[in-house]
């Protein structure tokens, strides 16, 4: 994978940002997807509130392995300095109902100096859909 890209961003940069986000989920490898976080990171999503690198990757590896054909679109928002929002799309079938889902939502970030994720929240929500209703 290429290498994050570091604050304080610019248009160009966050854009490449949110794209390097993207990319690393979708290869629904928790170890992938994590290393882009602080050892203590403190994250929130939904009702979730976590904290530190590990903690993130066990959920993602528990995440993953429930949420079949997963795929996310991710867009920019808005930046500043070393903050990023983006929206955000992805689409699963749960592993233990066959029920596929579209859920949609917004992330706030916020960067070290390096370029690694130190604070994410999310907010979204699940909409049930059928298989052919599928757009990712």
């Amino acid at each position: 994978m290429p290498t994050a890209p570091k604050p304080p961003f610019t248009a160009e940069s966050a854009k490449a940002m949110v794209k390097f986000c993207e990319d690393s989920w979708n290869t629904r490898d928790a170890e992938i997807a994590a290393a882009g976080y602080t050892d203590d990171v403190r994250w929130r999503y939904r009702e979730q509130f976590l904290e530190g690198k590990k903690a993130i990757t066990d959920y993602l590896r528990a995440r993953f392995k429930r949420a079949e054909g997963y795929r996310l679109k991710k867009t920019l928002g808005t930046f500043n300095g070393n903050a990023i929002c983006a929206r955000f799309i992805s689409e699963w079938k749960d592993g233990e109902s066959g029920q596929w889902y579209r859920t949609f939502g917004v992330e706030f970030w916020e960067f070290t100096p390096e370029g690694k994720m130190s604070l994410q929240e999310v907010s979204a929500n699940d909409l049930r859909i059928e298989p052919s209703q599928r757009t990712l």
